[in-house]
C-alpha cells in the first residue's frame, strides 16, 4: 500500500511579508570589505540601496541631516540617493562590508526602502541581540573570503535573508491591498514610465510630454507617482539625475561637461549650481575626492 504524501504534509502559509518580497527581484551590483588605517571623513551618495556592516572601528554618520554614531557590529542602512556624511575618527583601523544592490520591479523600490528603514538608518548587531542577522553577515563574509564555487548564489540567497531579518526588526506593517482594483495596472504604468525616464535623462522630460506621450492625463500620471513612489513625477526624475550624475562623476570616466549633457543640463554652469545646491559640493569636488578614494583603496 502507498500513501500520498502531498496530501499529508503541512502547506506554508503565505503572510504580508513573504507576499510583499515575492514581488521583489533583488540584485547586487557589488559587494566587498572597505579597509583604512587613517581618520578620514567623507561625503557621498550612491543610486543604490547599500548595507554598511562595521568590523572594525567606526563612524559618526549623517545620513539626510539625521546623525548616527556607529561602531563595531553596526549595520547602517543607506537608501538610494541619500547624502550622508562619515566622519572617522580615533581607530587605530577602519573596516566595514559593503552591499550595494537594487530591487526590480522600479516602482516597489521606494516603498521597500520605506519599510527597511521605517525605525532607524542603524541596527545593533550581536550574538545576543540579534544572532539571525549576524549569522547571515557572517555567512556572506565568509563566502566573499572563500570564494568557492557558486558563492555569488549564496551570497544572493543571504541578502534576501538579511532583507527579512531587517524588515522584522523595522517591525513590517503592509497596509496595502495587492488584489485592490487597478492597482495591478497603476504599477506597471509606473514601471513603464520609470524605464522611459531612465533611459531618457537627458531629454527634458515634462510631465506634460510624459502624459501625452502615455495618453493620460497629468493628474493621473502625478496621482500614480504619488501612490507608488511617495515622490511626483519631477521629484523622481530628479533624484534619478542627481544619483546618475553622482556616479558618473565619481567614476572618472567624464567631464563635467559631459555629465552635464548626460542628465538634461546644456549648461554646465547651471550644472555645477544644482550639484552644489542639493550635496555643499561642486562636480569637481566630487569627482576629486572620488579619485582619492579609489587610490587610498588600491
Amino acid at each position: 500500500m502507498y500513501f500520498n504524501t502531498d496530501k499529508r504534509t503541512p502547506k506554508l502559509h503565505a503572510d504580508d511579508l513573504s507576499r510583499f518580497l515575492s514581488l521583489l527581484t533583488f540584485r547586487i551590483r557589488s559587494v566587498g570589505f572597505w579597509h583604512s588605517d587613517r581618520d578620514t571623513q567623507a561625503n557621498y551618495t550612491s543610486d543604490d540601496i547599500e548595507f554598511v556592516y562595521y568590523t572594525m572601528g567606526g563612524s559618526r554618520s549623517i545620513i539626510n541631516n539625521t546623525e548616527y554614531e556607529c561602531s563595531v557590529g553596526d549595520l547602517m542602512i543607506l537608501p538610494p540617493a541619500s547624502l550622508v556624511t562619515s566622519i572617522n575618527r580615533n581607530h587605530a583601523q577602519y573596516e566595514y562590508l559593503y552591499i550595494h544592490f537594487n530591487v526590480e520591479p522600479y516602482h516597489l523600490e521606494s516603498l521597500f526602502v520605506e519599510h527597511l528603514t521605517h525605525k532607524t538608518h542603524v541596527l545593533s548587531i550581536g550574538e545576543e541581540k540579534n544572532p539571525e542577522i549576524g549569522r547571515v553577515l557572517n555567512a556572506i563574509m565568509g563566502e566573499i573570503r572563500s570564494t568557492k564555487k557558486g558563492y555569488q548564489s549564496v551570497i544572493d540567497g543571504c541578502l534576501r535573508n538579511l532583507c527579512v531579518y531587517v524588515l522584522r526588526l523595522q517591525d513590517f506593517r503592509q497596509d496595502w491591498d495587492q488584489s485592490a482594483p487597478g492597482l495591478q495596472a497603476r504599477r506597471q504604468f509606473v514601471s513603464d514610465v520609470v524605464k522611459m525616464i531612465s533611459l531618457n535623462l537627458d531629454q527634458p522630460l515634462k510631465t506634460s510630454d510624459l502624459a501625452r506621450q502615455f495618453h493620460v492625463s497629468e493628474s493621473y500620471l502625478y496621482k500614480s507617482f504619488m501612490s507608488q513612489l511617495q515622490l511626483s513625477p519631477q521629484q523622481y526624475i530628479k533624484k534619478k539625475r542627481l544619483a546618475f550624475a553622482l556616479q558618473a562623476l565619481r567614476s572618472g570616466d567624464y567631464t563635467v561637461g559631459e555629465v552635464a549633457q548626460m542628465v538634461g543640463f546644456h549648461s554646465p554652469q547651471a550644472f555645477c549650481s544644482d550639484i552644489r545646491q542639493r550635496t555643499g559640493m561642486t562636480p569637481g569636488q566630487i569627482a576629486k575626492e572620488a579619485a582619492a578614494k579609489r587610490m587610498e583603496e588600491k
